[in-house]
């Protein structure tokens, strides 16, 4: 940081190793660095988004997720984290699944993909995981659909339909 003070970047990078080490106010500092120094970067407002949640600060995570939802407003897969965040505050999933079906026509594939899986874990619905997976075309959901499908299967006790995918 002292060589590069002004790169967005590094900050950035500082900000995630000291969340992986549980500095979550030392990082939420860093984000917010990065943040200021390229406001344009969705990353940096996600990261610093999801700092709040591991400080467990959710109406200020809220704030910067509609913040970043605001700047961005032509991306769909932002709109389902006010979901996360509300059940991450309150464990509340009311209301996810009726705009996961609405946002997700509107996706990119690799999109789909992406929220699908950290929708559906996140909330503990691995049934509707395994449902999407087993319905989601080959190209949509890339080389993670058999390791999905098998870990999804394991965790809800099925490990013969596990197998095959494992």
């Amino acid at each position: 940081l002292a060589m590069a003070p002004n790169d967005a970047d590094t900050h950035h990078t500082a900000a995630l190793a000291l969340r992986r080490l549980g500095r979550f106010d030392e990082a939420l500092d860093e984000c917010e660095q990065a943040e200021e120094l390229a406001p344009s970067l969705i990353g940096y407002q996600y990261d610093r988004a999801f700092t709040l949640l591991g400080l467990r600060r959710y109406d200020k995570a809220l704030r910067a997720w509609d913040s970043m939802i605001d700047r961005h407003p032509t991306l769909t897969w932002p709109l389902l984290g006010r979901y996360w965040i509300r059940f991450a505050g309150t464990g509340d999933t009311k209301g996810w699944r009726a705009e996961w079906d609405r946002l997700a026509s509107t996706m990119d594939k690799s999109d789909r993909a992406i929220i699908a899986y950290v929708t559906y874990t996140g909330t503990d619905d691995l049934p509707g995981l395994i449902a999407w997976y087993e319905r989601a075309s080959p190209d949509e959901v890339a080389g993670s659909r058999d390791y999905t499908l098998g870990v999804a299967y394991a965790a809800i006790g099925d490990l013969k339909s596990a197998r095959p995918h494992l």
